[in-house]
């Protein structure tokens, strides 16, 4: 590195040779080259000062060749690192900004993919709906004096036609019948032959009437008589064959009603005959009344049985 100029540097070396103080006894010669390499010396120090390095070569002064380094080679000096003047550095400490959070990458739109249905699943639980309590009611209390019971009558089924074994001797068998005219005449058709118009069964198919039949009867001609009715009763029947024979030994006694104007609680105790031939036989008894009425409706007790017919 070049030394710079010792021009450059005249001011510098006025303040040096100024306070280097009063010459020395050396005599002007060496005041000159004092002062030469005192300017000298001034500059490389400038120079040192700008650049660090002192790399330049002294020359002995062009005076009038005294000195030691008169004819001399020139001396090199060694490039000498000088420290520069120290500078103060002031080091700025800067707070680290906050970091920031990376920002997610923007997927396109095309590339997005739709997140899979959450699918919720609900169940209801059904409340049983409250029924509401029923407030007591109050009952008043009924005493058992003025209680009234409603009893369910059920009629039974009465009868239309009522028959009883009669007893009687000479081996013969008596079988007494009360009851409606139709149904009597019914239950006996085919076995007994009656001797009532039609006209009559068409008139009077309820009307009450009595008869007793008699089987097993023996002879030639016989006839039945009843027996315990007063003269208010009446004939539902012209009187019957005699002949034994016409119903293979079995007899009656004319169809014969009760008066109509017999009242409720009327009874009779009746029985019957019978003559064979000339010889008379006589039955046993059996009871007859009138149990109720309801208008033309009659019920009566015949041989203790219930029994339904009228006297229309």
């Amino acid at each position: 590195m070049s030394a710079p100029r010792v021009a450059a540097a005249s001011g510098a070396a006025d303040v040096a040779a100024s306070s280097a103080g009063p010459a020395t006894s050396a005599g002007p010669a060496a005041s000159r080259r004092s002062g030469r390499l005192g300017l000298v010396a001034v500059g490389t120090v400038a120079a040192v000062l700008a650049t660090g390095v002192i790399g330049m070569t002294i020359r002995p002064g062009d005076g009038d060749g005294g000195g030691p380094g008169a004819g001399a080679a020139p001396l090199a000096l060694a490039p000498v690192l000088m420290s520069p003047t120290p500078s103060v550095t002031v080091s700025k400490t800067r707070t680290a900004a906050p970091t920031k959070k990376p920002e997610p990458e923007k997927t396109p739109k095309s590339n997005r993919v739709a997140p899979a249905p959450v699918v919720v699943r609900t169940e209801t639980t059904s409340t049983p709906a409250r029924t509401p309590k029923k407030r007591p009611v109050e009952t008043t209390k009924v005493p058992k004096a003025t209680r009234t019971t409603k009893k369910v009558v059920t009629q039974a089924v009465v009868p239309k036609v009522v028959s009883v074994r009669v007893p009687v001797s000479g081996g013969m068998t008596v079988k007494a019948y009360f009851g409606r005219l139709q149904s009597v005449t019914s239950s006996l058709a085919g076995s007994v032959t009656f001797n009532t118009a039609a006209a009559w069964y068409s008139a009077h198919p309820n009307r009450c009437v009595l008869t007793a039949v008699y089987s097993d009867v023996s002879g030639s001609s016989a006839a039945v008589y009843a027996q315990g009715h007063d003269g208010a009763w009446s004939a539902s029947e012209s009187a019957p064959d005699q002949s034994v024979a016409t119903d293979g030994g079995r007899l009656h006694h004319q169809l014969i009603s009760p008066p109509a104007s017999t009242p409720v609680g009327q009874s009779w105790s009746l029985s019957s005959l019978i003559v064979v031939d000339g010889t008379t036989t006589y039955s046993g008894s059996y009871t007859l009344s009138l149990a109720s009425q309801d208008g033309s409706d009659q019920v009566w007790s015949f041989a203790g049985s219930k029994v339904s017919c009228d006297l229309t």
